[in-house]
C-alpha cells in the first residue's frame, strides 16, 4: 500500500523572487506538484509562491523533499506541504490526492514535472526498463490525473500542466522509452483538454527541448547530441511553464529551435528526421 510522509517545516520564499511572472489565478490556489527535487521542481517552486500559490510538493525520496522545504527562507510558512511518495505504487496517487485535500481542502492545479530515461537503441533496451520509463513518464501521470480530476470537475474549475519534451513532439532514435512515453503524455493532454475544456478545466502539454537536469545528461552515451544541443536553463522552461498555467491552448512548444524543429517536420518531415538523425549521430 502506498505512503505519504510528511514533516513540519518553516517556509520559504527565496528573497531574490520578483513577482514579474504573477498571475491572479493563483492567489491563494492549492497546487500540488511532481518531481519537486529535481533541477526544475526546484525552478518552479520560487516562481508558483511569488504568484501566490499554496505548493503540495511531492517526491519519492523523503530526505531530499524534505531538506528542499526546510531550505527555503522564512516567510511563507504554511503555504508549503512536502510529501514524500513513490507514485509508482499502486493507489499512491489517490493517497497524495487524499494528503493534499487533508491541508488545503483542494487542489486547484497539478504540475507534473517528474520523468527518467536511459538512451538505448530499441533493441537493446530490456523490457524491465521500457515498461519504468513508461510507469513513470506516462502511466503515473495518468493516474494523477485521474485521482485529482473528480473534484475539479464537480468545482467546475482546475488546471493540469503535464510537462512533456520534444521527444513527444518528434521521433528520437535511441530513446524508444522516453520518445512513446512522451508522445503518449502529449496525446493524452490533448484527448483530456478536449474532454473537460467545456467543464471549466484546461490540461496543458508544455514540450521543452533539452535543458538542464539529469534527464539531459542521460544522452552521455550519445556524444553527437550531447556535444551538439545546448541545453535551456531549467529556469527559463519554469518560466514557461508558469505562463502556461492561464492559456486556454494546450500545446505549448518551448524554444525558438524546437518550435522550428516542430514546424519544419509538419514541411519537410524526411528532411527534418534526417536532421535529427545527425544529431542523434545515427
Amino acid at each position: 500500500m502506498a505512503t505519504v510522509s510528511t514533516m513540519p517545516h518553516s517556509l520559504v520564499i527565496a528573497g531574490n523572487v520578483t513577482r514579474r511572472q504573477s498571475s491572479k489565478d493563483l492567489r491563494d490556489k492549492v497546487v500540488l506538484m511532481t518531481g519537486a527535487t529535481g533541477e526544475l521542481g526546484r525552478a518552479l517552486l520560487p516562481l508558483f509562491l511569488a504568484a501566490g500559490a499554496q505548493v503540495v510538493l511531492s517526491a519519492s525520496d523523503a530526505r531530499s523533499v524534505h531538506e528542499h522545504a526546510a531550505s527555503l527562507d522564512a516567510g511563507a510558512r504554511g503555504r508549503v506541504l512536502p510529501l514524500a511518495v513513490d507514485l509508482t505504487e499502486p493507489g499512491a496517487a489517490l493517497a497524495l490526492r487524499s494528503a493534499a485535500l487533508a491541508w488545503r481542502g483542494r487542489i486547484d492545479g497539478l504540475v507534473q514535472a517528474a520523468g527518467y530515461n536511459e538512451c538505448n537503441a530499441f533493441a537493446d533496451e530490456s523490457d524491465e526498463l521500457f515498461e519504468r520509463i513508461l510507469r513513470i513518464n506516462l502511466i503515473t501521470p495518468a493516474a494523477l490525473m485521474k485521482a485529482v480530476l473528480p473534484d475539479m470537475l464537480a468545482r467546475g474549475s482546475g488546471v493540469i500542466l503535464n510537462v512533456c519534451s520534444n521527444m513527444g513532439l518528434l521521433g528520437y532514435p535511441a530513446a524508444p522509452g522516453y520518445t512513446a512515453s512522451k508522445f503518449g503524455l502529449v496525446g493524452l493532454s490533448h484527448a483530456l483538454h478536449q474532454e473537460v475544456r467545456s467543464r471549466g478545466v484546461r490540461v496543458h502539454a508544455v514540450c521543452p527541448p533539452g535543458f538542464e537536469s539529469p534527464l539531459f545528461r542521460s544522452v552521455r552515451n550519445r556524444p553527437a547530441y550531447y556535444d551538439t544541443v545546448r541545453p535551456l536553463r531549467a529556469e527559463t522552461v519554469a518560466r514557461a511553464v508558469l505562463g502556461a498555467y492561464g492559456s486556454s491552448r494546450c500545446l505549448h512548444v518551448i524554444g525558438a529551435v524546437n518550435r522550428l524543429s516542430f514546424g519544419l517536420h509538419a514541411l519537410f518531415p524526411e528532411l527534418t528526421n534526417a536532421l535529427i538523425r545527425r544529431v542523434i549521430g545515427y
